[in-house]
């Protein structure tokens, strides 16, 4: 018998342990939905294509996210430290 699928929720919760997960994770997991599990050779193209840009988004982003949230409350999130 297969075990039943984690909801998005639960997988948010999983990542983010202990801590809560922040309310923009469920909708960036659903968005990578598509790539998981793919196997059709014609999806190939299309799912390189979706993790390159997904890589390069993180790629730029995050550095300018993480530097605002340090910057909006006050504690540092680059080596995981909540001083």
């Amino acid at each position: 018998m297969k075990a039943d699928k984690p909801a998005l929720a639960e997988i948010a919760a999983l990542l983010s342990h202990p801590a809560l997960p922040p309310t923009c994770v469920v909708p960036c997991l659903q968005y990578f939905v598509p790539l998981i599990g793919s196997r059709l050779p014609d999806d190939v193209d299309d799912v390189d294509r979706k993790l390159f840009d997904s890589a390069d988004y993180l790629q730029r982003w995050l550095p300018k996210m993480y530097a605002r949230l340090e910057r909006q409350f006050g504690f540092g999130l680059r080596n995981g430290s909540t001083t």
